[in-house]
């Protein structure tokens, strides 16, 4: 094993903490925001230092309300009185800026990352009774006409979608060019060919399955290949 430095070592298993997502980083901030308060708190009770014009000095647990107040409010030093108690306080306010600064970051890039997870249409469907479409290509146009015909008495009948184009390309394009009548369409970005993929349709709680061949000459193999791919998905059940 090389010779590697301790900074070397605490900032791999920094960046090994930080690629646990979200949770972890909140969490992280959640302990580093109670190690200030408890060690803010601490200070106080063993220096003895109390806010000006008090008598007795905090005990443990009003300190350590006192430097939450501050962490979550910047705002609230503002009446403190006392100087040993105003630069404890000034410290954990500080510490409570960084950590509620970090946290809004956090919160803000995780949601931006669910939300694009959401738009790239990778989460599974939960449905049963609906229609799974596997594929896209201009057919499917056609074959959403035929199926709104065919459902037009069926109580809130839903298609999925699952092709390899954008999410977000092929529910424009069913909007703008689809007669869907009273059909819920659902799409889902996934190769119809891997059974991982599969699994994003729910084909296992599917009414029926229509396999679009592709817009090519191996447009039949690209067939075989998809139902292969859902025997295996109904042998695994």
């Amino acid at each position: 094993m090389p010779n590697t430095s301790w900074s070397e070592r605490l900032r791999y298993r920094f960046d090994n903490f930080m690629a646990r997502g979200t949770p972890a980083m909140v969490g992280g901030l959640g302990l580093i925001s109670l190690g200030v308060i408890f060690v803010a708190a601490a200070l106080l009770v063993g220096l003895g230092i109390r806010p000006g014009g008090e008598d007795h000095p905090l005990g443990f647990i009003e300190a350590a309300w006192q430097s939450l107040m501050r962490t979550l409010d910047s705002g609230t030093m503002g009446g403190d009185a006392g100087w040993g108690f105003r630069i404890v306080m000034l410290l954990v306010t500080l510490g409570g800026v960084f950590i509620i600064s970090a946290l809004i970051g956090v919160l803000s890039a995780g949601i931006d990352a669910r939300i694009e997870a959401l738009r790239q249409g990778r989460s599974r469907v939960v449905e049963a009774g609906h229609i799974l479409v596997l594929g896209w290509s201009p057919k499917i146009f056609a074959v959403l006409n035929e199926l709104a015909t065919a459902n037009a008495n069926v109580r809130r009948p839903c298609v999925v979608i699952l092709g390899a184009e954008d999410k977000v390309v092929m529910e424009s394009e069913v909007r703008v060019r689809g007669q869907t009548g009273r059909l819920r369409i659902v799409c889902r970005h996934g190769n119809p060919l891997d059974p991982n993929d599969l699994r994003i349709g729910s084909p296992e709680t599917a009414r029926s399955i229509i396999v679009l061949p592709a817009e090519s000459v191996h447009g039949d193999i690209h067939t075989v290949k998809a139902l292969l791919a859902l025997a295996q998905i109904k042998g695994d059940h």
